[in-house]
Order: C-alpha cells, then structure tokens, then sequence
C-alpha cells in the first residue's frame, strides 16, 4: 500500500483544501466527517477500512473537484459511505448517484433512509430536491433526468 503522504489525490484535496481557506470557503474538518461517518454507519466507534477510503472522502468533501473522481475500492471496501456521509455534513449540497441495477437502488435508497439521510428516488417528473439522489442508469440517459440536474445546480447556484 502506498504511502499516505506520497499519494497524488491526497496531495490534490491538500491543496484544494488550502486554497479554499485561503478563499474564505467551508472547510470540512475531521470532527464532521467523524459525525457524518457517524450517522451512516449508525454507531459512535468509526474508523476509514483503508487510507484509500480516508483519502478518496477527504477527497470528496474538500468539494473542488471540477472533474469526475474515480474511487475504485474492493466490495466492501465502504464505497458506499464515499456518497452517503458528504450527505450527512452540516451544509451537504446534492449528491447524484447513478446506480447500474433497480435493485441496487432500493437497497441503497432503504440504507440511507434508515440512516435518516436526506434521500430520494429520482422518477421521471421528479422536482424535489435532496441531499442524496439516486438515479437508475436507464434513466439518466433521458432528457428529464438531465433537466432536473440542471434544476438542482440552478438552484444551489447563489
């Protein structure tokens, strides 16, 4: 395993993270994520399954990325606490989840819910917003779904 220190991803959201603060932007500190980490896995002892997964959440919430971040972890290697815990931050934003399989979608709509995260189902029509969307791949290919994107950014725009 590398190590932490010498990792390019690491060395990115360091510096992003550094250049927001320089900014005046949130920075989203270790207790939170703890809290976030908390919340999902429903218990008070949390702890990353690797630096890979610590790395990739810090990733995550420093909330610079411009480009899509690709995290490939083993199965159970906690994949899924990469979308659901930046939902359970103080100020979460919208995170989209494009899942491949329908049933995927209801086990992982029924986890978050009972984590009480703020989730949703997207459906074709949907307007609502929330802080975890998740979405089937068949129908992110359809023009609604892409016009409700739009909705969600043009309303989290200030």
């Amino acid at each position: 395993m590398a190590q932490l220190e010498a990792s390019p991803l690491l060395s990115r959201s360091t510096a992003l993270s550094s250049s927001r603060e320089a900014q005046g932007d949130r920075v989203v500190g270790e207790e939170e994520i703890k809290k976030a980490m908390r919340k999902v896995l429903g218990c008070e002892e949390v702890a990353f399954r690797s630096e890979e997964q610590r790395e990739a959440l810090r990733a995550i919430v420093s909330g610079e990325q411009r480009t899509p971040l690709v995290v490939v972890l083993p199965t159970g290697g906690g994949k899924s606490l990469l979308f659901m815990a930046p939902a359970c931050l103080d100020d979460p934003g919208v995170t989209i989840v494009v899942v491949p399989y329908r049933a995927l979608v209801n086990n992982l709509v029924t986890t978050a819910k009972q984590a009480r995260i703020d989730c949703i189902e997207y459906r074709p029509g949907e307007q609502n917003p929330a802080a975890l969307v998740f979405v089937s791949a068949d129908f992110v290919a359809e023009g609604q779904f892409l016009s409700y994107a739009q909705l969600l950014l043009t309303n989290m725009m200030p």
